[in-house]
């Protein structure tokens, strides 16, 4: 796309006084509505002609800014600004999906990440409402609110973190697991190969892994 850029920057200044563009999202704005009207078959001649490339005509729209302008997730207004009913029904089903979750299967550095993606999101809005009832659902639901809990401005969540006796008795599970493998391999194997086993198990050990 940077023929598209150098062509808008170099040929068509002085039709517009902002533009930009992310990845294939452009948006241009000028307080001469003529102007807008008269750049939009250029740009579209430029994409066809030189790129083979169709504009949408279902997404190309022209409107005041006072009406409001739907880009990038979020919901401009000359006052303030708001997150797009589609990311905030995205984020409503990634919760949904995390409380219907078993305990068992939860993998809270992965569900951190998925919520703290949209709540970074969130934070360029005015969307407190919003961060607090994602938040909230998360601190309502026992199995999340063990591993998850959000700061004080409901800005990111962070993992609990596990007490000393959590910590030591997964610890002791680890050990007893890693003794039944050895176990249970000396059964198995000859002289030598038992000897090596038993090597790394003690380096494994003395490391401090527990």
């Amino acid at each position: 796309m940077n023929q598209s850029d150098q062509y808008v920057t170099h040929q068509l200044a002085g039709r517009y006084l902002y533009w930009q563009r992310y990845v294939d999202d452009i948006l241009f704005l000028s307080d001469d509505q003529g102007e807008l009207r008269a750049l939009a078959p250029l740009v579209a001649g430029f994409m066809q002609d030189e790129l083979h490339i169709k504009l949408n005509p279902k997404k190309t729209l022209l409107q005041p800014l006072a009406r409001g302008l739907d880009h990038l997730g979020y919901f401009f207004k000359p006052t303030h600004t708001t997150v797009r009913r589609r990311v905030m029904g995205n984020c409503q089903r990634k919760v949904d999906n995390l409380v219907a979750q078993p305990a068992a299967s939860l993998q809270p550095e992965a569900a951190c990440a998925t919520v703290n993606a949209y709540l970074g999101h969130f934070n360029h809005a005015a969307s407190r409402q919003l961060r607090t009832r994602v938040t909230g659902r998360i601190s309502a639901t026992p199995h999340l609110a063990a591993r998850l809990e959000p700061n004080a401005r409901h800005t990111k969540i962070t993992l609990v973190k596990k007490s000393k006796k959590e910590r030591t008795e997964e610890a002791h599970l680890a050990e007893d697991k890693i003794k039944e493998e050895f176990a249970v391999g000396l059964a198995f194997v000859d002289a030598e190969a038992a000897r090596r086993r038993a090597s790394l198990y003690l380096r494994h050990w003395f490391m401090g892994s527990f």
